[in-house]
């Protein structure tokens, strides 16, 4: 059973939610779904299959897209929240990104740089 909590004010547009291409005002498997399915759509040169508001939410790197980096970091951060029961917040995830994206070689994914740096840090730290 998917539990969500609503942030809705009466009167105003609903805030988009960061990851919640579904609009149930929280990030799910069923979100990270959505957006692999856009995203190998895309690759397949498909049509888009995201509304303008579900591509807001799933744009996670903020480049206008919904790209493969997209999707990583948002299976990650269900799985932090979701899976591992931790409370990362996005914020918390794009401080990582930007140190990151800074060092990045374009073609390791986004995910497999965070866990390394994750786990050197553990490691160097203990």
């Amino acid at each position: 059973m998917k539990q969500s909590v609503m942030n809705v004010r009466i009167g105003t547009p609903a805030e988009t939610v960061l990851g919640d291409i579904t609009g149930d005002s929280a990030v799910g498997i069923e979100d990270v779904q959505i957006a692999l399915k856009s995203y190998t759509a895309m690759v397949a040169g498909l049509p888009e299959t995201l509304t303008a508001a579900q591509k807001k939410a799933g744009d996670i790197t903020g480049d206008g897209t919904v790209s493969a980096d997209d999707v990583q970091l948002m299976l990650k951060y269900y799985t932090e929240n979701t899976v591992a029961g931790k409370k990362l917040t996005w914020a918390d995830l794009q401080k990582k990104l930007i140190c990151i994206m800074k060092h990045r070689d374009p073609r390791i994914p986004v995910l497999l740089l965070i866990w390394y740096r994750c786990a050197r840090t553990s490691v160097s730290a203990g």
